[in-house]
């Protein structure tokens, strides 16, 4: 399989130079991680170059010794870029392009957010969308321009240790069916589509289980309209047929933490894994890949509940 995906790589280098961006190698696992080691490391492509990031903070031993044996064999054509947080220029020229405003009408607003998010680009807009939430920042329709008041800002937020618990926050505040559908998606996984959510919907709700009751405000729920809403508080995105994402995986992070760690969370998997799985059955053939490899992921994570469930 290596040799067939190297001879595919090498052929399609050969019309044009290959551009191959893998992103968050941090999560790689072991088989992909040798996979990359086979085309990166033991073989050469001529005409391609490789784009992958990471996280330094989350680099596992089997990632390091990856990146030691890059360093050691493609030394000379390696390069390394560090990408640190946002100065506070940079956050106020982030600042003055999204409201639309003069630099030095948003460089105090500016000096306020880089110190509550020490710079880091996610943790920044998510902090200037809390501030919309809240209503710290609305749009004057008199002046046609974006207002805050920066002591009002200053005395109603704080340092938070990290994004997540940001998003957490914002979460709490929407309303509660689209909390749920946030939680559920979540459990989906990083891409989900709109009607398996309402099929996932569906499903949870016919279940009598005492975890499924949480989710008992879901009832006749219209799920596209919440979706609409989640896509207005910046949380996820739409992409095409059908499909959405969440905007960052942190997002994701911090709605999945939200739900009660172990036994709501195996279960949750473990119903969406079922109603997969009917669904998978009943289209026989005419099923998408997808949707097998969904099935499988989701049954995997629910290996605690799965027996009796069965």
């Amino acid at each position: 399989l290596k040799h067939l995906f190297l001879v595919l790589l090498e052929t399609v280098a050969s019309y044009a130079r290959l551009v191959l961006l893998i992103d968050d190698i941090q999560w790689t696992d072991d088989g992909s991680l040798d996979l990359l080691r086979f085309f990166t490391v033991d073989k050469t492509i001529t005409n391609m170059v490789v784009i992958m990031s990471y996280r330094d903070s989350e680099v596992q031993p089997s990632l390091e010794k990856y990146l030691q044996d890059c360093q050691s064999s493609r030394g000379d054509m390696l390069e390394r870029i560090h990408l640190g947080h946002l100065t506070e220029e940079s956050v106020n020229e982030m600042l003055s392009h999204f409201l639309e405003l003069r630099l030095e009408e948003t460089s105090d607003l500016a000096e306020l957010i880089h110190g509550r998010t020490k710079g880091n680009a996610f943790f920044a807009t998510q902090f200037l969308q809390s501030l919309q939430d809240k209503d710290l920042l609305t749009y004057c329709t008199s002046t046609f321009k974006w207002t805050w008041d920066l002591e009002r800002v200053r005395e109603s937020t704080s340092v938070c240790e990290n994004v997540v618990d940001l998003v957490k926050g914002r979460i709490d505040n929407l309303p509660s069916e689209a909390r749920r559908i946030i939680q559920l998606a979540a459990c989906v996984g990083s891409h989900f589509r709109t009607d398996v959510l309402e099929g996932v919907v569906k499903h949870i709700l016919t279940e009598k289980q005492q975890h499924v009751f949480l989710f008992k405000e879901l009832n006749g729920v219209d799920v596209v309209a919440v979706l609409q809403l989640l896509k207005t508080y910046g949380l996820i995105e739409g992409t095409k047929n059908g499909w959405h994402k969440f905007v960052h995986d942190r997002v994701q992070q911090a709605s999945y933490s939200l739900l009660e760690e172990g036994s709501t969370q195996d279960h949750l998997h473990c119903q969406i894994g079922l109603y997969l799985r009917t669904t998978l059955h009943s289209l026989g053939s005419n099923a998408e890949d997808w949707l097998l490899f969904a099935t499988v992921d989701q049954l995997n994570k629910a290996s605690k509940t799965l027996a009796p469930a069965l």
